[in-house]
């Protein structure tokens, strides 16, 4: 039997089904909070240091003086 929804019910009710995907990951294996990396960002910021070398070379000086302040 189908039952039609509207739209706004029908979006309303996935919105409220899909949970967060790294909040339900931590709750299924009870581990705790862990960290999450996520590896499109990073190819997304190496992209990006490939594309602008100005943008490298910022990156480059801000690193070195993050581990010139350790």
């Amino acid at each position: 039997m189908n039952i039609p929804l509207s739209k706004s019910s029908a979006s309303l009710s996935v919105a409220s089904v899909v949970p967060d995907d790294i909040a339900s990951l931590e709750k299924f294996l009870d581990a705790g909070p862990f960290d999450y990396v996520d590896v499109a960002i990073q190819e997304a910021h190496a992209q990006a240091l490939r594309k602008w070398p100005l943008l490298a070379e910022i990156a480059a000086w801000r690193n070195a003086g993050e581990r010139g302040s350790e």
